[in-house]
């Protein structure tokens, strides 16, 4: 994968993926550019589509297997010196899949292509890179807030690990 061969990659566009089980402490955020994507996290099948997000919070065990025709933008803030916006929710989660097409398109996937723009930089410092990847996550993490706020719910704290 991408963010293994590059320990500092917060964000890559993959394609046709079949991943197995694995955790990490962090967030991960997916936007599916298109095709679907069937995942299992923490036990529990989901299927995101074009247009959807996945929130798979830091440590639930998930698995992936996409479409033939699928692409996916996966966000995951690994950059040990800025921390996870999302820590702040505590006892609260999102659900896994969050499918408002039309907000997710208008709002989530420019600031996706932001965090692109930033990853493939070549002018770009790695300071002015990190400076930039905290500012773009908290806008993320804003933007789907602002979306999806009304959705948080008790966050399941079983462990499946």
């Amino acid at each position: 994968s991408l963010y293994q061969k590059n320990p500092m990659n917060n964000i890559a566009v993959l394609g046709t993926t079949v991943y197995p089980a694995h955790f990490h402490p962090q967030t991960e955020v997916v936007y599916m550019l298109d095709g679907k994507c069937h995942s299992k996290i923490n036990n529990h099948m989901y299927t995101a589509e074009t247009n959807d997000l996945l929130v798979i919070p830091p440590y639930s065990v998930h698995s992936y297997a996409t479409s033939l025709n699928a692409q996916r933008s996966s966000f995951l803030l690994k950059n040990e010196q800025l921390s996870d916006p999302f820590s702040a929710l505590k006892e609260t989660a999102f659900p896994y899949v969050l499918q408002n097409k039309t907000f997710n398109r208008e709002k989530i996937l420019p600031v996706f292509n932001e965090l692109l723009s930033i990853e493939t930089s070549k002018e770009a410092s790695e300071k002015t890179k990190t400076i930039l990847f905290s500012a773009y996550s908290n806008v993320l993490y804003g933007r789907i807030m602002e979306g999806y706020e009304h959705l948080l719910k008790k966050a399941n704290k079983q462990c499946y690990f």
